[in-house]
């Protein structure tokens, strides 16, 4: 059957519109695609073709399969950033967060004071639903607090599937009616929209936080948030308007973002460039020492490089390290503490010193081990 959109796409001179492919793939890419042509020509026969050439220019594509994206205008769900102050809510709780690095700071507060209003539906066939309502009496949507709690209360018993599941008249209470024209339940369908996905990791604090029956040790704010800089616009941003929107306050006390690594160019590694850098292959080729010097010799805060090349002046790094504990290991050969030890009153100012630095780092490391 076809769809309304199909149908109101018309036909010319005979020639239905509905169906045709508005863009072209595989052998096809490069060739005018039969929408085009047809439309074209319908123009054409029409006297209403003004002009129609070729010319160059860019066009968004899928990041992905690299397909050409087809943008089609349809009726949304929005948050409103600007609803009752609540931008201006969002950019204090910020300054009430430590970030690290603290430069950070900066892009999340551009992300936030610049962002538009948040589209949080989005038309996939998986996802958690919008628990929306329409009537086809009056064309009203229905999105009430007695609506939602019903729909709630169904998901906590059964999970979200329930919204897939069960009809309107099983999801909604005994009697409920249109708030708008007063239809009862038979006239009523629910929303096929989805919510977008960095809704559900937004919220993902409140379900695990407070969910004291799983989880009794945790507690709401988190400590702490760690993941890449591009979070600032994605989780740290989505938890961010679920924590100031429903609780007042971010949902995190700091926020850590680590760098990417890169490789040895320093291009980000995707498979279809074919320079993903395997953990497993380097400590098999270099082995596990050379592979752990090379991580606690990096600024986590900052994008790395890694590749054969920067393992192996690593290499040299760790063997120089090494041969120099061998040394220092061999002149100790028959070192005993007990006879041979020099009195901390006998040592030198520098040795003494020396000594200090070693019971400072050890003292450091095990408390971060513990």
């Amino acid at each position: 059957t076809q769809s309304t959109w199909a149908v109101a796409a018309g036909e010319y001179d005979g020639q239905l519109f509905a169906g045709l492919r508005v863009t072209t793939f595989g052998n096809a890419s490069g060739k005018d695609a039969e929408a085009n042509v047809v439309m074209l020509e319908a123009l054409r026969k029409s006297g209403n073709l003004l002009q129609a050439s070729k010319y160059p220019h860019s066009y968004p594509h899928c990041w992905r399969c690299h397909s050409p994206l087809i943008y089609r205008a349809t009726v949304q769900w929005f948050m409103n950033i600007d609803h009752d102050g609540f931008r201006q809510k969002a950019l204090k709780a910020i300054e009430d967060v430590q970030w690290f690095p603290k430069e950070s700071i900066n892009r999340i507060t551009n992300m936030v004071g610049g962002r538009p209003d948040w589209c949080v539906s989005r038309q996939r066939s998986w996802g958690v639903g919008i628990p929306a309502f329409y009537c086809d009496h009056c064309g009203e949507h229905i999105l009430t607090k007695e609506s939602i709690g019903a729909v709630v209360e169904w998901t906590r018993r059964e999970s979200s599937d329930v919204w897939y599941e069960k009809t309107p008249a099983e999801l909604l209470p005994e009697g409920f009616r249109c708030p708008h024209c007063d239809s009862g339940v038979e006239k009523l369908r629910k929303e096929t929209d989805v919510l977008d996905v960095w809704f559900d990791s937004g919220s993902t604090n409140r379900a695990v936080l407070q969910n004291t029956e799983h989880w009794p040790d945790l507690s709401w704010p988190a400590d702490v948030y760690l993941e890449g800089g591009d979070q600032h616009r994605g989780w740290f941003n989505s938890s961010l308007m679920v924590g100031v929107g429903t609780m007042g306050s971010a949902p995190y006390r700091s926020v850590v973002t680590n760098g990417w690594t890169l490789d040895e160019q320093g291009r980000a590694m995707h498979k279809s460039l074919g320079n993903v850098v395997n953990p497993l292959t380097l400590i098999a080729q270099s082995g596990a020492d050379i592979v752990r010097l090379w991580v606690v010799s990096q600024n986590f805060m900052e994008d790395t490089r890694c590749g054969e090349n920067v393992l192996k002046q690593v290499g040299e790094m760790y063997r120089r390290i090494r041969n120099t504990f061998r040394f220092l290991l061999n002149n100790l050969y028959d070192f005993d503490p007990a006879t041979d030890a020099v009195p901390d009153v006998l040592m030198l100012e520098l040795d003494r010193w020396a000594v200090a630095q070693v019971d400072r780092i050890v003292q450091t490391a095990t408390g971060a081990y513990e």
